[in-house]
């Protein structure tokens, strides 16, 4: 899935230490991506999805999530980088710098601009506390103020999700209105979502069920959590290139074109 790996940012062909890393994410979400859209397909085998399925979309939820990342906080990544080249970096045991989806994607530790912290003390995860509010909020007020928005809206189920979430919080009457209270509730759906789908995913991967697993984790329930990895992923991927600060930026035309491919690809309206 080629559109997946561009939209994600690691289509750019420069020698820089950061486009390797980027090379090596976007291989593999091309790869997984792939696997993904062939067994949503309706001609898939059943038991090849209940078997291969889980581990597919979490691989590519996580090669994604890990470039997004990569653009935002390059840093993070480049550090982790020179500890496999230089230093080392063990494999039978958990190295210090490695990549953790909890606390580099999807931590729930609230940024608090009143409290002061050491600068140490930041937090940098792709969804949750300072360095999200401080990129995706601002991501997300630029969407939605964007003329492409409406055309985005018109053309994009997926898309058109992202702007309802935005709306739906923008207007609540009943409750007295926090800054960016509507950029704050998207931001959480993504959290929500992306933590959530791997979750789901995470039980098809690992051995959990002591009872049958076609009644509790059928192959329509893998299925439709494929899809979800799929959505969530593409939706956090296009609002990505309204990140003023974030490396690899696609023409806002060309992230729109790449979205909707994805799209029509998954729910099969190609």
């Amino acid at each position: 899935m080629n559109a997946l790996r561009q939209l994600c940012g690691c289509g750019t062909e420069t020698t820089t230490r950061l486009n390797s890393i980027q090379a090596i994410l976007g291989s593999e979400l091309e790869r997984y991506g792939s696997e993904v859209a062939s067994m949503l397909a309706p001609e898939a085998d059943l038991k090849y999805i209940s078997l291969y399925g889980c581990f597919a979309a979490r691989k590519m939820l996580e090669a994604g999530c890990f470039a997004l990342l990569s653009r935002i906080d390059p840093t993070r990544l480049l550090i982790l980088r020179e500890f496999q080249i230089r230093g080392r970096y063990e494999l039978d045991d958990r190295h210090s710098a490695s990549l953790d989806w909890q606390n580099d994607v999807v931590s729930e530790k609230k940024a608090g601009w009143n409290d002061p912290l050491p600068a140490d003390k930041f937090m940098r995860s792709l969804l949750g506390g300072h360095m999200a509010e401080v990129t995706w909020l601002a991501a997300v007020d630029a969407l939605v103020n964007k003329p492409y928005a409406e055309l985005a809206f018109e053309r994009s189920k997926w898309i058109s999700e992202i702007i309802g979430q935005y709306e739906s919080r923008r207007v609540d009457p009943g409750k007295e209105q926090v800054p960016l209270h509507a950029e704050l509730g998207v931001l959480a759906g993504f959290r929500t979502l992306a933590r959530q789908t791997f979750s789901t995913l995470s039980k098809g991967v690992h051995l959990e069920f002591v009872v049958d697993q076609q009644t509790l984790f059928d192959a329509p329930t893998i299925l439709q959590t494929m899809k979800s990895a799929t959505k969530v992923l593409t939706q956090m991927a296009f609002v990505s290139h309204f990140i003023d600060c974030a490396f690899s930026q696609l023409p806002l035309a060309d992230s729109i074109e790449f979205a909707i491919a994805i799209e029509k690809e998954i729910e099969g309206d190609a």
